[in-house]
C-alpha cells in the first residue's frame, strides 16, 4: 500500500463524553496527532461545541479537511452550524465542505430546504471549495435531484448493514461505488463513510476485530488500486453510542465499536502491526532527510573559512541532531 491512507472520520468524544459536551482542544490535538501520520484527510461532522477547533488543528498537522455542518431539526443550531462552516471556509481551513449527514433519510430536511442551504453556503464561500451532501448510496436513486445539486456526490456504503458476509464485502463495495459513478455521469464521487465494527451484538457472528481489520485493509487496498477516495469509519470507538444507539436493526449494540483505536485511544490488535510498520517507514524517511541535511551543512562548513559561518552552521547541525535524537526517543516510547 501507499504511505498514507486517504481519509478517516474523526471521533472527538472521550470515554465519558457525549454530543452536547464542549470539546477540549487538548483532546482534539492528542487525537489528531494519532491519526495524522497515517491519513491524508480527516472528516469532521460538526462546526459547533468545539468541533470548530478541529479544522485549524488538523491543518497544523498537515491534514486536508472535509468539514460538515450538522443539520437536524434544531433551526437555531443549524444556523450556527452553517455560519461556522462558512467562516471556516473563508479562513482557509476547509478543503471540502459538506451539508448535513443523512439528513434527508432522517427527515430533518426536504429537497427544497436542502437547496436553500446549499445556495447559502455556495454564495458565501470561496468558489474553489467544493460542496457536497452526505447520503446513503441508494438515496441518489431515490432522490435523483441530488445528482445535480452539488459539486461532488458523497456516499455512505456499508456492506455490513446489508448483511453481506465479510468475504463478499469488497465485491459489494466495488459494485456500489461504480453504480454511483455511473449515476454521477462524470462527477466526482467520494465514499465518505465505510467500515466494519470490531464487536457488538448482531444476528450473525460478524462483528469482530478480525473482520474489522480485514475490511479496513482490503477496502484501503481496493481504493488505492482503483484511485477511489474513501473515508474509513471510524477513527476512535464512541462509548456514548453504547447506551444511546441500540439499533432496531440489530437488537443490540455495534455502533460504539467501529474505531481503529478504542475509546481509551489504544490502537486495536491487528491494526497495531499495520500502523507500526507505517510508523517505521515515516521515521526512516525523516531520519534519512535529517542525515542528508546534516551532511550538506557539514560539507558547507568545510568549504567556508568564515568563523561566524562556522558558528551558525555548527548551531544548525546541533539542532538537527537534537531533533533526530528526540524523534528516535519519542518513537521508541510510543511503539
Amino acid at each position: 500500500m501507499k504511505d498514507k491512507f486517504h481519509g478517516v472520520s474523526f471521533a472527538p468524544y472521550t470515554k465519558h463524553q457525549q454530543p452536547g459536551d464542549q470539546l477540549s482542544c487538548k483532546v482534539i490535538e492528542r487525537r489528531i496527532a494519532k491519526i495524522a501520520p497515517y491519513f491524508k484527510w480527516v472528516r469532521i461532522f460538526s462546526t459547533t461545541e468545539g468541533h470548530e477547533f478541529i479544522p485549524p488543528i488538523a491543518k497544523r498537522y498537515g491534514l486536508k479537511t472535509m468539514v460538515g455542518a450538522f443539520i437536524d431539526n434544531d433551526t437555531k443550531k443549524n444556523k450556527l452550524e452553517l455560519n461556522n462552516l462558512i467562516d471556516l471556509c473563508n479562513q482557509g481551513y476547509v478543503d471540502l465542505a459538506s451539508i448535513g449527514n443523512e439528513s434527508l433519510h432522517s427527515q430533518f430536511v426536504d429537497l427544497i430546504e436542502l437547496g436553500r442551504i446549499r445556495d447559502r453556503v455556495k454564495n458565501n464561500i470561496p468558489f474553489d471549495v467544493p460542496v457536497g451532501f452526505c447520503a446513503i448510496d441508494w438515496e441518489y436513486e431515490h432522490y435523483p435531484e441530488l445528482l445535480d445539486m452539488f459539486d461532488v456526490n458523497m456516499i455512505h456504503v456499508y456492506p455490513f448493514w446489508e448483511y453481506y458476509p465479510i468475504e463478499e464485502s469488497i465485491e459489494r463495495l466495488n459494485e456500489k461505488y461504480y453504480h454511483a459513478k455511473e449515476l454521477a455521469n462524470g462527477k466526482r464521487v467520494i465514499i465518505t463513510e465505510s467500515g466494519w465494527p470490531s464487536q457488538g451484538e448482531f444476528y450473525v457472528d460478524s462483528p469482530s476485530i478480525e473482520n474489522s481489520f480485514h475490511y479496513f485493509k482490503e477496502s484501503q487496498q481496493w481504493a488505492q488500486e482503483n484511485d477511489v477516495e474513501i473515508f474509513h469509519f471510524n477513527s476512535f470507538d464512541e462509548s456514548w453510542k453504547d447506551k444511546d444507539c441500540r439499533s432496531h436493526r440489530t437488537g443490540g449494540v455495534v455502533e460504539a465499536y467501529w474505531g481503529i483505536w478504542d475509546s481509551d485511544e489504544k490502537i486495536k490488535p491487528l491494526f497495531d502491526k499495520l500502523f507500526v510498520e507505517k510508523k517505521f517507514k515515516h521515521r526512516d524517511k525523516v531520519r534519512d532527510y535529517l542525515k542528508m541535511r546534516i551532511n550538506m551543512l557539514c560539507e558547507e562548513r568545510d568549504k567556508n573559512n568564515d568563523e561566524v559561518a562556522h558558528m551558525v552552521i555548527d548551531k544548525c547541525v546541533g539542532e538537527l541532531c537534537y531533533v533526530m535524537e528526540y524523534m528516535e526517543r519519542e518513537f521508541n516510547n510510543t511503539k
